[in-house]
């Protein structure tokens, strides 16, 4: 990922995680502006890089869950999605980020459990996780 992009991920995380504030405390319209600023958040990461990219499928993902907990019985998942991107903001720890790592086809290892505990309880560091 290019220096420029990495400049523009703090700013839409920071808008994002705000207008997810909004949202739960019922703040007219902010559901409408979280929505379309994920799209636009989305859009420019699939154009910038391959959609097939951890970065897009991290992206791909938020918006799936904030589409899921939009839905009233799910609303808890956006308070687990305010929690996740305010660590994100404030430690660079991104828990959504290390699970998908875990996927098949972004790691290179076999699954075990000791992967799992690396990726989860590892701690942040400059640059895109990867759960080798």
């Amino acid at each position: 990922m290019s220096p420029a992009m990495r400049k523009t991920i703090r700013p839409y995380w920071a808008v994002s995680t705000l207008l997810l504030l909004g949202t739960l405390l019922g703040c007219t319209g902010s559901a409408v502006a979280l929505v379309a600023v994920s799209i636009i958040h989305g859009l420019h990461f699939i154009a910038r890089t391959d959609p097939r990219s951890f970065p897009s499928q991290v992206r791909l993902a938020w918006f799936a869950l904030l589409l899921a907990g939009l839905w009233p019985p799910l609303t808890p998942i956006h308070w687990i999605m305010l929690v996740g991107t305010s660590a994100r903001l404030l430690t660079d720890y991104c828990l959504l980020a290390r699970l998908i790592a875990l996927l098949p086809w972004n790691r290179r290892t076999p699954l075990s459990a000791a992967l799992v505990c690396r990726a989860v309880l590892s701690p942040p560091r400059p640059g895109p996780f990867t759960a080798e």
